[in-house]
């Protein structure tokens, strides 16, 4: 479970600005290189991480919560 509230942005490595293709696109390469079927459990934390800022920055309203400055509930992190 992610315990610090961190920037889906920068755990996807986005701007602000990008586009949901480049939002699933940035999404899509983190996923393979931190799979823990490939990698091992090393890199849970971090794909939990991934996967929660994806759950923000896929969904139109969650994301507009969160460009609000509004606390979004993703994956178990409440991210704020």
């Amino acid at each position: 479970m992610i315990r610090t509230p961190i920037d889906p942005y920068a755990t996807l490595g986005v701007g602000r600005e990008a586009t949901p293709a480049q939002i699933a696109r940035a999404y899509r390469q983190l996923a393979k290189e931190l799979h823990p079927d490939l990698r091992g459990d090393a890199t849970g934390e971090r794909m939990r991480a991934v996967n929660a800022a994806w759950e923000i920055l896929s969904d139109p309203g969650k994301r507009t919560a969160w460009d609000r400055g509004q606390p979004v509930e993703a994956a178990g992190a409440h991210w704020t």
